[in-house]
């Protein structure tokens, strides 16, 4: 069993909670898009990839979910009502109306204006890196204008990791082991359900998303981009410290009663599969808990938590997530009933107050590079999600967080201050 199929069955499991199941990415174009040609290249992809016509279902004779493809009748409808779609106008920063997974094509694309395009793609179908390289794809389709069906880009390939001496990988098997040994001891016991939000903090029945989503966005163009990581790589630290430790002094501003936060760094465990892809259909993604104290030093404290994950941790928890089972309805109908209490129910590692998710880095994306100044990749949760997406020498900062649970008057403001922060160099 993959490790992607159980990321999809989670989404599928939540959706109905959430009222969400997409990622929504935006970008910016300097050339101006023309809406017929947007149209076309939609059509023509998705004639020319059967990836993009597929969704997860009950099989019929192996009574699992598989990726099945759609009845040629359901996808001409799905087609047309996307084009329909595409030609009518779209509100940046607006989210699709929900749905349930299966019912809409997968990559499904909204145009603002003609500098501005938004992305909606199915998490039960893919995951951040590889809603990127399908417009990576897709904008090839754009690009041309002869009827020879484009290569497929490098992004949608993927790039395995190289094979480490077996001393390297036996020293980061042992820290993993070590944090992950550490982690438990320190949180078994703790997770009780609490007034804060967080991803144990909802009871059985109660739904999210009845009043929408929020979202925030701040793009530092590339001479602040490079003032920004010329500042880190003098220093020595790297950004994504710097990221984490901002996320959790924005949630301490939120939650000052708190004495410690747990932020979920999602990883992204692709490149560490043996037959997997970017492009592959399923959601290979991880959130990795990382606890960090107010007392505490947050820039150590992220730096020791980051220096564990940077190993093979990210794959030792996917084996922990792929353990087989016969009936993957089974496994299903029970995500499905254990997402209702408190997730601290089955796992010590259940509860995160916010989402940490830095995309866009090395995935070769010379189209989007060459055509957009700047792309932002967002996506609904229970707690507020920090996007950082750093393609075209630019870096996008986004934060979406239900409005039904977080006040937007009172996030807003905090959130302002972010790339301030960002500016001022490593803490």
């Amino acid at each position: 069993m993959q490790i992607s199929r159980a990321g999809s069955l989670f989404v599928l499991a939540n959706q109905e909670r959430l009222r969400a199941n997409a990622l929504r990415l935006t970008l910016a174009f300097e050339q101006p898009l023309e809406r017929p040609r947007v149209v076309e290249a939609q059509a023509r992809q998705l004639a020319a990839r059967p990836e993009l016509a597929l969704r997860l279902q009950p099989s019929e004779t192996t009574r699992r979910l598989e990726w099945t493809a759609l009845p040629a009748d359901e996808l001409a409808e799905l087609q047309e009502a996307e084009s329909r779609a595409v030609a009518s106008p779209w509100a940046a920063d607006s989210w699709e109306p929900y749905a349930p997974d299966g019912t809409r094509l997968p990559l499904r694309l909204r145009l603002v204006d003609e500098h501005t395009l938004v992305v909606f793609a199915s998490q039960v179908w893919t995951h951040a890196p590889g809603a990127l390289a399908w417009v990576e794809d897709w904008l090839g389709f754009y690009r041309s204008r002869s009827a020879k069906v484009p290569d497929r880009p490098p992004a949608l390939e993927g790039q395995r990791l190289r094979r480490q001496p077996l001393g390297r990988q036996l020293s980061e098997r042992s820290r993993a082991l070590a944090w992950i040994a550490s982690e438990f001891v320190a949180n078994t016991g703790k997770l009780r359900r609490s007034d804060e939000p967080g991803l144990n903090g909802y009871g059985a029945g109660e739904s999210l998303g009845r009043r929408g989503y929020a979202s925030w966005r701040h793009v530092l163009d590339t001479e602040m981009t490079r003032r920004v990581l010329r500042g880190h790589q003098a220093a020595g630290q790297p950004l994504n410290v710097q990221l984490l430790v901002l996320l959790a002094r924005f949630l301490f501003d939120v939650m000052p009663q708190r004495s410690q936060v747990r932020i979920g760094l999602v990883c992204d465990l692709s490149p560490w599969l043996p037959d997997g892809r970017p492009g592959d259909p399923g959601h290979p993604s991880y959130g990795v808990p990382l606890t960090l104290h107010c007392s505490g030093h947050l820039v150590a404290e992220a730096r020791r938590a980051l220096h564990a994950v940077r190993g093979s941790l990210p794959y030792r928890l996917a084996c922990l997530t792929e353990l087989p089972l016969r009936n993957e309805l089974r496994r299903l109908e029970q995500v499905s009933r254990r997402s209702g209490p408190a997730l601290a129910a089955r796992t010590p590692f259940g509860d995160v107050q916010a989402l940490l998710a830095h995309v866009g880095r090395n995935l070769g994306l010379r189209r989007i590079e060459s055509m957009c100044p700047w792309a932002s990749v967002t996506a609904a949760a229970p707690v507020p999600v920090l996007s950082a997406c750093q393609v075209a020498g630019s870096l996008a900062l986004e934060v979406s967080f239900p409005t039904d649970v977080y006040d937007a008057a009172r996030l807003l403001p905090l959130l302002d201050e972010l790339p301030a922060r960002l500016l001022a160099g490593p803490s």
